[in-house]
């Protein structure tokens, strides 16, 4: 194990130095282009029309170029990648080569996916701007809050610890 640890990190030095890439520990796909939220400081809502998606084979076909750079753990961007209808799919082929999987989401598709994400995702978290008053001006939605007693409907897992992205306040919790 130290062993591959130790080439791992050489290999991240080699690609450092030259400009050859020879490890990506962490890999950022985007499963779906499109955005369910109008956030005043993000334009990816502005080119929904263009959707764009990962579909299975994309994935099966990036597997090797994974184990070969070594990666480690995935995050799980867009647009929103709970609006891929394969999203779960995909979680399910990366954690069977070993693969954490972090999603990072607006937050408004959780109550809806919330039994099925602690099985599929290792983190989640929440792109907020601030303290809900704020969050719901600059993204124009009010379905999700980041405090201490408020959690999607539905969420299951209660005192499960969801990152916050953004400038929200130390220690907010869903759940």
């Amino acid at each position: 194990m130290f062993a591959q640890s130790l080439y791992h990190t050489y290999k991240r030095y080699r690609s450092l130095q030259t400009s050859r890439i020879s490890a990506l520990p962490i890999v950022i796909l985007m499963p779906h282009s499109a955005c369910n939220c109008r956030c005043v400081m993000c334009d990816i809502w502005k080119d929904n029309k263009n959707l764009k998606q990962l579909n299975e084979s994309d994935i099966t076909g990036l597997l090797d170029a994974l184990e070969n750079y070594g990666t480690k753990q995935v995050l799980m961007s867009g647009g929103e990648a709970l609006l891929n209808q394969n999203f779960f799919k995909f979680c399910e082929i990366l954690q069977r080569k070993g693969i954490r999987i972090t999603l990072l989401s607006t937050g408004l598709a959780l109550a809806r996916d919330a039994k099925r994400l602690p099985g599929a995702v290792n983190d989640i978290i929440v792109s907020l701007d601030g303290p809900a008053a704020l969050h719901e001006r600059t993204a124009r939605a009010r379905r999700l809050r980041c405090g201490a007693q408020e959690r999607p409907r539905g969420w299951p897992y209660r005192g499960a610890l969801i990152g916050c992205h953004g400038p929200c306040r130390a220690g907010d919790r869903l759940g």
